[in-house]
């Protein structure tokens, strides 16, 4: 057959990837530029005594204990932040006797900002002084990237690859298979990702039709849940970012999770997209329930919509889809949206997050992302003081 204009063979595709790759590695370099490493932008009181709910006097005297220069000109790296905080006794974290908790952000349609919701929640939540483990759990990487690593870099022993690729060995099964990374925001891990972890699914699949180890596959959406309890003390949050799929391992990313963020545009594909999953989530985790003869509940379940454009001209849908998604999924839907913004878009062109960029519209699409944060932060209290209460008593010894 004679090659036309828009004929491609394997070896064309191989030659994209690489260009591309050239490209992006290009981008990040510069702007990282001129440290090439990533810093988070600092501080001013107004925002550290917003945080803090604390007053001047408070900053005054602790700028003077531990900074020298005029205390209203100074500015705080977020290290510095925290370390006001646990000054002065504000820092957040989980109660004791409560369990970390673990949320997965996921959806099936594309487009519905799952990947940068789920990195501004775990800024927000790193901010306010929680500590948090964020894990990359979709092979493509766009969290990896947005966090300054480019995904094709990283080595798959790093990810969570590491978990899962052990079903074929269960000799390694002892040996902790997740080793997260500080990040330049203080409070934040993180676990990248890279294409190699598809991979994952075909060891999986490969190791059912091995009678040795057969049986360990059938559990297969327990490996990682097994493996979060390794670290999982030493964070307050764990995010995972799952791909937009029900694969085996974003099966166990959803078993693994205590509750779920799902984000959703107020159009009706995204809607019809939002049910899809809803059924598909109902039925395999159904089964595997049925396999593990539990049953299992999610805790909390947030239905939130994002890029919502806020123009006259969308007024319509947007408001159509509002009500059929209250009427859905009732108090899951927040009542807090994120709006679609230029400020988001060029934030996360830059390889970063509205919480490390500068600027008043910045500061408007921030504010947003805090009111899901907090939604969601309160809902998480309502889970930890749960286990509070449920936590059996302990009687002082005489």
């Amino acid at each position: 057959m004679a090659k036309g204009n828009l004929a491609a063979g394997t070896a064309d595709f191989m030659l994209w990837a690489e260009r591309g790759q050239e490209f992006l590695a290009s981008l990040q370099m510069r702007v990282n530029e001129p440290s090439k490493e990533r810093q988070m932008r600092d501080f001013r009181m107004k925002e550290v005594l917003a945080l803090t709910g604390l007053k001047h006097h408070a900053w005054r005297s602790w700028i003077a204990a531990n900074i020298p220069g005029p205390a209203g000109e100074v500015r705080l790296t977020l290290e510095q932040v925290h370390q006001f905080m646990s000054d002065h006794d504000r820092r957040p974290s989980r109660p004791e006797g409560a369990e970390p908790i673990r949320l997965g952000v996921a959806t099936l349609k594309g487009g519905a900002a799952k990947t940068i919701t789920c990195l501004h929640l775990a800024h927000a939540f790193a901010i306010q002084g929680y500590r948090v483990l964020l894990i990359d759990g979709d092979p493509q990487g766009t969290l990896t990237n947005l966090c300054g690593i480019r995904s094709e870099t990283v080595a798959p022993e790093n990810t969570l690859a590491a978990v899962f690729d052990r079903v074929d060995s269960p000799d390694l099964f002892d040996v902790p298979a997740l080793h997260p990374q500080k990040t330049h925001i203080d409070g934040l891990d993180f676990i990248p990702a890279t294409l190699q972890m598809i991979n994952s699914d075909f060891t999986i699949g490969a190791a059912f039709m091995n009678p040795r180890n057969r049986t360990v596959a059938q559990r297969f959406y327990t490996v990682l849940d097994d493996e979060l309890k390794r670290v999982e003390k030493d964070y307050d949050i764990i995010l995972m970012d799952t791909s937009p799929s029900f694969s085996y391992v974003g099966l166990s990313l959803m078993w693994a999770a205590h509750g779920l963020v799902i984000p959703m545009q107020p159009s009706l594909p995204d809607y019809r997209a939002t049910l899809d999953f809803a059924q598909m989530f109902g039925e395999n985790m159904g089964y595997i329930e049925q396999a593990a003869r539990v049953t299992r509940e999610w805790n909390p379940v947030a239905v939130v919509h994002t890029r919502v454009d806020n123009s006259p001209k969308a007024e319509q849908t947007t408001e159509l889809v509002r009500r059929f998604s209250v009427n859905t999924f009732f108090e899951h839907r927040l009542d807090v949206h994120i709006p679609h913004s230029q400020a988001v878009i060029s934030s996360t062109s830059q390889f970063r997050s509205v919480y490390e960029m500068k600027g008043g519209e910045v500061r408007k699409v921030r504010d947003s992302f805090d009111a899901l944060a907090n939604r969601v932060l309160a809902a998480i209290h309502d889970v930890w003081g749960s286990q509070v209460n449920a936590a059996p008593e302990t009687v002082a010894a005489p």
